[in-house]
């Protein structure tokens, strides 16, 4: 949907243009589930199955990009704009802020602008979390193929991931010594080491090994301190070393962190690395012992010590961590 005005014009404010309607035509009595839904800037899209009537499903998507031009002319930005409360779903086009002060950036005179650029796609309805979440990508792909694309441009990552590893290796502010062992620095020159960056870096560098046909000689030098994570006690890898400073709190872990190095671990072990094979098998019965005692719906932050939760959801989303074992509760 495009507009092209006559005059310079302000645009107040346009509803949302997704309403699921029952057979009499009444969006007040249709009953449905909004199953995933644009957050913040990331794509704009809506994803929900409508019950009543016996639709099915539906993805919504939203080409964003068709419409930078009326961003720029009225200094908006499409933040969640495609999401809404049943019945009023959709895309929410972003208009300038009413207040005192009138709003100072119309869309141009015989300026023609994309209002919407949608793409609808429908079925019948599926049974279960991962069926559905399975249709959910299948559509994301058929839509990718309906919108303009960036170019294929030549990008020489094998020159820059050589550059990365030499950085890694020489530049002073990359990596930092504890124990006799060399870490990495999360940020550049900054933050205590962590033992997901760590897992992290050392799973990429053995991948690149792998490309290569040899070993690189920084996976051995970064993964020889990986054992000064893992806490015998509690008997899992924490996040932090265990001479962290005083102004973190070295037993709270955000649920994320306890789990991503263990997946790092567990493609390290696959590949016959048995330090990390160790190591994962070590700190697995706390992270089922965590899984059971959350419900597998994880907060935000815990402490790894009692599990109490320090942070429960994330912002006022209700939800907790629900990237943690492909959690979707509340989502």
């Amino acid at each position: 949907m495009t507009l092209t005005p006559s005059r310079h014009l302000l645009i107040p404010f346009v509803p949302r243009d997704l309403y699921p309607l029952d057979r009499e035509d009444d969006p007040t009595l249709s009953r449905g589930k909004v199953k995933a839904a644009q957050r913040g800037l990331n794509g704009g899209l809506l994803y929900l199955s409508i019950d009543k009537p016996d639709f099915g499903d539906l993805l919504y998507f939203q080409n964003l990009t068709a419409m930078n031009d009326y961003y720029r002319a009225t200094d908006t930005t499409p933040d969640s704009a495609v999401g809404g409360e049943w019945p009023e779903l959709g895309y929410l086009l972003p208009t300038p802020p009413q207040s005192a002060s009138p709003p100072v950036s119309p869309l141009k005179a015989r300026r023609c602008y994309t209002l919407s650029d949608a793409i609808l796609l429908f079925g019948d309805g599926v049974d279960g979390e991962r069926p559905s979440a399975k249709r959910f990508i299948d559509w994301l792909g058929r839509i990718y193929l309906m919108i303009d694309r960036p170019t294929t441009e030549f990008r020489d990552w094998v020159g820059r991931a050589e550059r990365t590893l030499r950085d890694l290796d020489k530049a002073p502010e990359a990596t930092i010594r504890h124990y006799g062992h060399r870490y990495i620095h999360p940020y550049v020159a900054a933050e205590y080491p962590d033992s997901m960056v760590q897992l992290a870096t050392v799973q990429s560098i053995h991948e690149w090994g792998r490309w290569c046909g040899q070993p690189h000689p920084l996976e051995e030098e970064f993964a020889a301190g990986l054992g000064r994570f893992f806490d015998k006690a509690l008997g899992t890898v924490r996040r932090y070393l265990p001479n962290v400073g005083n102004d973190k709190d070295a037993d709270a872990v955000d649920s994320w962190y306890l789990y991503h190095p263990l997946m790092n671990l567990g493609r390290l072990a696959l590949e016959g690395y048995d330090r990390a094979g160790s190591l994962f098998r070590d700190s697995l019965d706390f992270a089922i012992k965590a899984a059971r005692h959350f419900r597998y719906e994880w907060p935000v932050q815990f402490k790894v010590t009692d599990f109490s939760i320090i942070t429960k959801n994330a912002g006022d989303s209700g939800r907790g961590q629900t990237d943690v074992g492909a959690s979707t509760h509340g989502s």
